[in-house]
């Protein structure tokens, strides 16, 4: 015969242990929602205080730099040759950069996002 003293402990002990995964679980999704919020912001703005925006800028010159040497004709725009004179891996890979498959890099498809205007 069960004891009925011995119920009450089996059924705290169960929610206790429910309340202690429900916790975890709802830190586990805070967690995993900081993570995306995270690796949508990966490439910083421009404004950006510190090191970050720092170093944004800094990349932003370079990008600039290398485009507008590669841009010969000055259309705004770079072809599969223009990109070749600045970068092998680019040229190698331009399909996969040429988004809106029109032939052409935009400065947006160069840098990859479209955090710093041109």
């Amino acid at each position: 015969m069960m004891n009925s003293n011995n119920a009450a402990p089996d059924s705290i002990s169960h929610a206790l242990r429910a309340q202690r995964i429900n916790r975890r679980m709802a830190a586990a999704a805070v967690a995993l929602g900081c993570l995306v919020a995270q690796a949508q912001t990966v490439v910083p703005r421009l404004n950006e205080e510190g090191n970050r925006g720092d170093i944004a800028r800094k990349m932003k010159e370079k990008s600039t730099a290398q485009f507008d040497l590669a841009d010969t004709n000055k259309d705004g725009k770079l072809s599969k040759e223009e990109v070749a004179t600045v970068s092998n891996y680019y040229a190698s890979n331009f399909e996969k950069h040429d988004t809106n498959k029109d032939g052409f890099l935009s400065w947006e498809e160069f840098v990859g996002h479209n955090r710093w205007p041109k």
